[in-house]
């Protein structure tokens, strides 16, 4: 509760901040700092969120790439059969 309550008393300074006619003296000097931090994290989180995307993709065509036997795959899908039957 008092997370949620910080936060929602930041986002009324930003605004207020936001809203100030450039008169310097009255700018909170934490609140440019405190949005440069919140932006570097929200690039660090899409960052993360663009690496995970581009890890799948590789695992996915690295797996793709495997070529599978004849008798491999006559084995799995036997086994696939074998297990949807059985259950």
């Amino acid at each position: 509760m008092a997370m949620r309550i910080s936060r929602s008393s930041q986002r009324v300074r930003k605004i207020e901040w936001i809203r100030a006619d450039g008169d310097d003296a009255t700018i909170d000097p934490v609140l440019p700092s405190l949005i440069m931090k919140e932006r570097a994290k929200k690039l660090e989180y899409w960052r993360m969120r663009q690496m995970k995307i581009e890890e799948k993709k590789e695992l996915l065509h690295r797996q793709s790439s495997v070529w599978v036997d004849e008798l491999e795959l006559e084995k799995k899908t036997l086994e696939a059969i074998v297990g949807i039957t059985t259950q």
